[in-house]
């Protein structure tokens, strides 16, 4: 455990006003209780808010929580997890920042749990200090693995209906893994993004966040690759047309769709030169790459491929003769930005 979070778990001696939870009754009748700290501190018995939850209680009413906690008391959180499984109303938890350890654990117990665009989740192995003989020590430690198995069977419930299995959960307890909000969903712990002004205005589709986490379904990618265009289509070509002002109109298929534009004549005999030579030389080669780079092979003398190198042997990249397409490119990037 980070010494961060060792410090946030260091409880405080009870002081007046001071507490880890306050409950607030909305005017329809539901109530929020916000959990903003350490669960147990202050000295502030549990049993106090599993008193105030049973006052709320009752068919058709809503019980928000809303938690930012680096965890705390597992007995205290044992407790609460009771209660809330014993409530009617409808128990909702909205993680508003962090929720770690016990507080994660509380969530499980909730009907629904809802986490902030920024906020996380973090579950591990319980922990404890004992001091004594070898057999109060070990006493200790199998009260641990028993409040382990607890905890997993509180998480894996949730898990497994998200595809995952209960050795992922006990892996992920055994290396205190933090969840994004993405993961948290994704991994079962909890449900949906809490709707904020941010989220209002940018929707996170479902699917898309299963491909951000790598678990796309198969019928996605089946149907994606059904959609993919076929390796012919992707090849672009080009119809070229002079205007009366001699500008050019160049239409061109691109992953099957027509793209119409408008460029100066130089372009008009770079495409055209480049197509005709293409389509003459696979005839007679069936290479089509080095076909596409010999539009000039019967003006300039000299056959310039796609591999220079071979064009003319002995010669340096500075001496070899540079091809028209070549020369056209050279003319277009000097003149980039001009009009």
């Amino acid at each position: 455990m980070s010494a961060k979070l060792q410090e946030a778990f260091r409880m405080h001696k009870a002081e007046p006003g001071k507490t880890w939870y306050e409950v607030k009754m909305l005017g329809s009748g539901d109530a929020v209780v916000e959990i903003f700290g350490v669960i147990g501190d202050w000295e502030v018995d549990p049993q106090s808010l599993v008193s105030e939850l049973k006052a709320l209680d009752g068919p058709g009413k809503t019980v928000t929580i809303r938690c930012d906690s680096p965890g705390g008391s597992v007995p205290a959180g044992v407790l609460l997890m009771t209660a809330i499984g014993q409530m009617e109303a409808t128990v909702v938890m909205e993680i508003w920042g962090s929720c770690y350890s016990m507080a994660s654990a509380i969530a499980m117990a909730c009907d629904e749990v809802k986490i902030a665009r920024d906020a996380s989740m973090m579950i591990h192995n319980p922990m404890g200090v004992a001091i004594g003989t070898a057999d109060e020590v070990r006493a200790t430690a199998q009260q641990l693995d028993n409040i382990r198995d607890q905890m997993l069977d509180r998480y894996a419930a949730r898990a497994e209906k998200a595809g995952h299995t209960r050795e992922e959960v006990s892996a992920a307890m055994d290396a205190e893994k933090y969840y994004t909000p993405l993961q948290a969903i994704e991994f079962g712990l909890a449900d949906v993004m809490l709707e904020d002004k941010a989220s209002s205005r940018m929707q996170i589709d479902p699917e898309f966040a299963a491909v951000m986490l790598g678990k796309a379904p198969a019928e996605m990618l089946a149907i994606a690759e059904e959609e993919a265009p076929d390796e012919a289509e992707t090849q672009a070509d080009a119809e070229v047309a002079v205007t009366e002002d001699e500008r050019v109109e160049v239409t061109m298929l691109v992953d099957g769709n027509e793209v119409t534009m408008t460029a100066s004549k130089d372009v008009a005999e770079l495409f055209s030169g480049a197509k005709l030579a293409r389509e003459q030389s696979t005839n007679e080669t069936g290479d089509e790459f080095v076909a596409s780079m010999k539009s000039d092979a019967d003006n300039d003398g000299a056959v310039m491929t796609a591999r220079p190198e071979k064009a003319e042997a002995g010669k340096s990249m500075r001496e070899r003769k540079p091809s028209r397409v070549n020369a056209h490119i050279a003319n277009m990037n000097a003149n980039f930005g001009r009009f």
